[in-house]
């Protein structure tokens, strides 16, 4: 059977309980009052703008223009374009770097090997083009 727990132990462990209740409901009374707070300064906002032409109504009303997503569409268009040639011609010099050691490894495992007629850049041989 265990020995009894000495009472300052208790009382340590009462007062530690009653700090951490204490921080715990302090926490939540600073984040409900914060929620609170939030809600009145959009109400105290709404208020004052009721009837009134903003900003906001202006930037919507420019965003929702089908001329403005048209052009919108074509620069998103044009920046992927411009994302995939380059990362194509990225691949095509990585191609062209490995390449002179692939074809001397697989030269030295098999001499008579023929050539596929790429170029250095992984390319179809022009003449071999329809």
């Amino acid at each position: 059977m265990p020995d009894k727990i000495p009472p300052e132990y208790v009382d340590v462990r009462k007062t530690e309980i009653r700090w951490t209740s204490a921080v715990r409901i302090t926490q939540f009374l600073a984040t409900a009052g914060a929620v609170c707070f939030l809600g009145y300064c959009f109400w105290q906002a709404t208020a004052v703008m009721a009837g009134h032409e903003t900003t906001l109504n202006l930037v919507l009303r420019v965003l929702s223009d089908l001329k403005l997503t048209i052009g919108i569409n074509i620069a998103a268009t044009a920046s992927f374009t411009g994302l995939w040639l380059r990362e194509r011609k990225l691949r095509k010099d990585t191609v062209e770097r490995l390449q002179s050691r692939i074809k001397k490894l697989e030269l030295a495992r098999d001499p008579q090997r023929t050539t596929s007629n790429l170029d250095a850049r992984g390319d179809t041989n022009p003449e071999d083009k329809i």
